[in-house]
């Protein structure tokens, strides 16, 4: 399981849970608060109307003689409101009804109590009040259906909801875009240390930081400054180790050639000492060589390139001119196709190095009789193709560790030649491909320049 998280989720979640709870009370404060006024409202209307209706009808009423008299109040119906079914007048005198309008008539027999209360007539709620006048035995019942209360308070929460909808999610989105933005340049932080090659090591340059990021800055640069101190301390001590070993093998292969001499002009010599003198000798020889390739590796970590344009085919021509001996000596069939004026951005000494150490991989396990083919396009692709054993797949990278060598391999080497390779390949921002042969066994390199043409 990944222990990473991200922070623009956490922060946009700790944003919009907080913003939607503050919507959600709000708006149930707001729908409690309507509600409340919305019946305060209604009531008194209900309680205004009563009171209007009994002193319009008080002086007629008691002049009234006739009980059987019964008026219907609502008019003209091209004059009546679509939402006057929804509400309902009643008039009794004297304990008999003596007028109603046209929605009242569903109430039939019933009554309701004075005062305000709630009743179902049909299955439907309808808030009731009934004013009594007791004077002169008046009673005025008004009333309305409940969806009145129930459409307004729909509109009202539809009016709060709305804009809300709308708003908080343009307000996530203002706060993401926000976050984005204050998360760029620790992006590009990361991006340009992304681009870095494995030897840089100076500080992070920045300009505008957040206050609460600056701090692991300063410390990574501080790290970094730590590291490349122990790596310059690391690179003197090799390269002072490395001269300092020169001198000895130098001296003790001398020694070596001469003791072999004498034992050769020595009219009993035994065959046995001259193996052992021929093994010392290598022994030397491996030795200065790994030595060689310290020295190498050494300056070449402690110099910055002077990057400009060079010939790239005559530098190769140049290398492998220097290898003819061992051609000669393991009877190496040399296959070569080179572009004339193959211009490249670069090094010249180190891609010289680079050059010839995978030269000399390639010469060294190749077999005698063998065949070694060197291409270079016009296009700044150079590839050197061997007929040895090759390299196992999964072993592709390791090889180019220091000191890595596959178990297996009989020929001697100090483990170094290709991790030089790679560390001018990537000063260089070179690209490596390496690939065993198919059908012809061996391994071939591949390596991609940047020409003046690409």
């Amino acid at each position: 399981m990944s222990n990473y998280y991200s922070l623009r989720k956490k922060l946009l979640l700790y944003i919009s849970l907080p913003l939607l709870l503050a919507s959600i009370i709000t708006l149930s404060i707001a729908f409690k608060s309507a509600w409340n006024e919305i019946e305060e409202v209604y009531d008194a209307q209900l309680v205004n109307y009563a009171k209007v209706i009994s002193q319009l009808l008080e002086h007629e009423l008691i002049e009234e003689e006739s009980n059987d008299a019964f008026t219907i109040l609502g008019g003209a119906s091209s004059l009546q409101h679509q939402y006057e079914k929804n509400l309902a007048l009643r008039v009794w005198h004297n304990n008999k009804l003596i007028t109603q309008t046209v929605s009242a008539k569903e109430f039939k027999g019933f009554q309701a109590p004075p005062g305000f209360s709630d009743q179902y007539i049909s299955d439907e709620k309808w808030r009731f009040f009934v004013f009594l006048e007791t004077k002169n035995n008046i009673k005025v019942e008004t009333s309305e259906r409940y969806s009145i209360r129930y459409e307004l308070i729909a509109a009202i929460t539809a009016a709060l909801i709305i804009p809300l909808i709308i708003l908080i999610p343009l307000a996530l989105f203002i706060v993401w875009k926000a976050i984005n933005t204050n998360f760029k340049p620790i992006v590009s932080i990361s991006s340009r240390m992304d681009k870095r090659s494995s030897n840089d090591l100076s500080p992070i340059s920045y300009s505008r930081l957040p206050s609460e990021i600056s701090p692991l800055i300063e410390a990574i640069n501080r790290l970094l400054e730590r590291i490349s101190c122990t790596l310059k301390r690391e690179k003197e001590f090799t390269d002072h180790a490395a001269h300092q070993l020169l001198t000895p093998l130098a001296a003790m292969k001398t020694q070596a050639q001469v003791m072999q001499k004498r034992v050769e002009s020595l009219e009993h010599k035994k065959p046995e000492n001259s193996e052992d003198l021929n093994y010392l000798l290598q022994s030397i020889d491996r030795s200065a060589h790994m030595v060689e390739q310290l020295l190498s590796l050494s300056r070449l970590q402690n110099n910055k390139f002077p990057f400009a344009l060079f010939n790239l085919s005559d530098c190769l021509t140049e290398v492998i001119g220097g290898s003819s001996k061992v051609l000669e000596k393991k009877n190496i069939k040399l296959s070569i196709n080179i572009e004339e004026n193959v211009e490249v951005l670069g090094d010249s000494p180190s891609i010289s190095i680079m050059i010839t150490n995978l030269l000399e991989n390639a010469l060294k396990y190749t077999p005698i009789n063998g065949f070694i083919s060197i291409n270079l396009s016009t296009n700044g692709i150079l590839s050197i193709q061997d007929s040895g054993p090759g390299i196992a797949e999964e072993n592709h990278k390791k090889v180019f560790e220091r000191f890595f060598r596959e178990k297996g391999v009989s020929e001697n080497g100090s483990g170094l030649g290709l991790s030089i390779v790679k560390w001018i390949a990537d000063a260089h921002q070179l690209r490596l491909s390496l690939k065993n042969n198919d059908s012809t066994a061996g391994l071939s390199v591949s390596i991609f320049f940047k020409t003046t043409e690409r």
